[in-house]
């Protein structure tokens, strides 16, 4: 059964299939990583362009690469596994789910980045179809703190004596109720 239309059918009937699974799956990893660093309910959607995963909840810097990169690491591990498990009439169509897991964690990878050069004591929420990120500051008598040196947007909270800068780079930030309630300012 190796040849034949039918079978090609199949595998690429398995490929949709097998793609459609794992963009659900990549996001309940997002998901899970999101409630166990926070205990905060998760929100999962669909825009019509990209799935997602968000929580109103703030994660440090470190907990936040955790969340971004577990999807790609665990599926990476998973998917190679199964390239190296199926017959190999099926190697191709494992291996192109691979390459799509890769390929679909490019924002992860982006934020990653963008979020790297940032001081290390950003907090992050991530609502799912938008992010914003806090860095606690120094108070300064009119000279800007170093975290508001990182980026050319961005505004002060203030809030129990310290600083809060909200970085406004070129991803795509909005204010919420949530962050107005805790730093008692619109963003």
């Amino acid at each position: 059964m190796d040849d034949g239309f039918g079978f090609y059918f199949l595998r690429l009937g398995m490929l949709t299939a097998g793609y459609a699974a794992y963009v659900v799956l990549h996001e309940l990893v997002h998901g899970v990583c999101m409630k166990y660093f926070s205990g905060a309910p998760v929100r999962y959607g669909f825009t019509g362009l990209y799935a997602y995963a968000g929580s109103e909840a703030y994660f440090t810097k470190k907990r936040y690469f955790i969340i971004a990169l577990a999807p790609v690491a665990v599926w990476g591990v998973v998917l190679l596994a199964l390239c190296m498990l199926v017959p190999a009439p099926w190697f191709w169509t494992v291996y192109l789910i691979q390459i799509g897991n890769i390929a679909g964690a490019a924002g992860d990878f982006y934020v990653v980045w963008r979020f790297a050069a940032m001081p290390p004591d950003i907090l992050v929420r991530d609502a799912g179809v938008d992010m914003t990120v806090y860095s606690r500051g120094r108070k300064s008598t009119g000279s800007m703190t170093y975290a508001a040196e990182a980026s050319a947007c961005f505004r002060r909270f203030l809030r129990a004596g310290l600083d809060f800068i909200c970085y406004k780079c070129s991803i795509k930030l909005s204010s919420t109720n949530v962050v107005k309630a805790a730093l008692s300012a619109a963003c």
